[in-house]
């Protein structure tokens, strides 16, 4: 079982790792992939027609927590996963 600190508005995780609030799609992939012996069963939905127009949801199943990670458009790069640093 994972031991999760919730710090609102801000992040998830422990001391060896941390979800925090804007970070990049493949920052939170790495953090899935580096610790896959720890954080296990994980379930990534998105939708199959539109995958860059919806959210993205990484539900972790063993803790019954789910990221959601919300598109949004910036007018001078295109999507984003995250606020847009252009």
């Amino acid at each position: 079982m994972l031991d999760l600190e919730v710090v609102p508005e801000r992040s998830l995780g422990n001391e060896q790792w941390e979800f925090t609030l804007g970070m990049p799609l493949a920052q939170a992939v790495a953090i899935l992939q580096k610790h896959c012996g720890i954080i296990k069963n994980v379930q990534v939905l998105y939708s199959d027609q539109s995958p860059l127009s919806h959210d993205l949801i990484l539900n972790l199943t063993r803790t019954a927590c789910h990221i959601l990670l919300s598109g949004s458009s910036c007018a001078t790069c295109g999507f984003s996963w995250t606020p847009c640093q252009c």
